[in-house]
């Protein structure tokens, strides 16, 4: 069963023996957190703050959007502007020369307020691919911890590399409430994969993708226990083949899987 990253004190004094110590006290909410040890820099964290942040974000750029359609809210300094430049016509009987100033002015607004918008979106947009990220790499980190599923701990480092390119991150909405899903999809295609559990016909979730990848002789010599042995397997201080586990990261996605493949098909 898989552990809570959160419990209150009565149920962390339900649980057997064993599990009780990996539970610690956070002061601050008066709760008990899993103890998660970071892996390449990632650790268990609340993510709440951040949602909020984004949700915050959305709204105001929604309410820009609808002033830009309106051409308008002006401040009192840009309406005394027009004025001031109504004024300058002189004969207002010229037609002419009102409807270009008009034109001038509405042109000035509209550039302005796109202008504005088109900074937010940009700004939105690397938020989210911020967040986006943030959630796949913390996801990733938790279950190659082995807390989860201690036939899952392996390098992340490693494997890192082809979760990112076999992950798709969407937002969704249930009824008032919104956030973030993974799926896994066909890094080909793009097409989202569903779970080949019997029963389950949802989409495949990151945890049964590892279990394909600790399967395969590519990776499975970035896992600990998946039957490599000697200073290849996963775990040990030289990595995998002799070859360290930083200079490993560091190769090309296609190069690296090349390589533990040709250390997997050996054993």
């Amino acid at each position: 069963m898989p552990l809570k990253a959160t419990l209150t004190e009565e149920q962390v004094n339900s649980l057997p023996a064993h599990l009780k110590p990996e539970y610690k006290l956070d002061e601050k909410t008066k709760t008990y957190r899993l103890d998660v040890e970071p892996v390449g820099g990632w650790a268990l964290e609340d993510v709440g703050g951040l949602k909020t942040v984004l949700s915050e974000r959305t709204e105001r750029h929604k309410e820009a959007a609808a002033r830009v359609a309106a051409y308008g809210d002006l401040t009192p300094e840009q309406a005394r502007e027009a004025v001031e430049k109504l004024k300058a016509l002189g004969d207002m009987g010229d037609k002419k020369k009102l409807d270009e100033m008009l034109a001038g002015v509405k042109t000035q607004f509209e550039s302005k307020y796109n202008a504005e918008i088109a900074t937010r979106d940009e700004q939105i947009a690397k938020l989210n691919r911020w967040a986006e990220s943030t959630l796949v790499e913390a996801e990733a980190a938790r279950l190659l911890s082995g807390a989860v599923n201690p036939s899952l701990k392996g390098s992340y480092d490693l494997l890192i590399g082809v979760i990112r390119e076999s992950v798709k991150v969407e937002r969704t909405k249930v009824g008032d409430s919104e956030g973030f899903a993974v799926k896994i999809i066909d890094r080909k295609t793009g097409v989202p994969m569903l779970s080949q559990r019997q029963g389950n016909n949802g989409p495949m979730q990151l945890e049964e993708f590892l279990l394909t990848l600790r399967a395969q002789p590519a990776y499975a010599p970035a896992f600990a226990g998946s039957g490599s042995t000697g200073s290849g397997s996963a775990g040990s201080a030289n990595g995998v083949g002799g070859m360290s586990v930083a200079e490993l990261a560091k190769m090309p996605p296609e190069a690296r899987a090349k390589y533990l493949r040709k250390q997997g098909a050996t054993k």
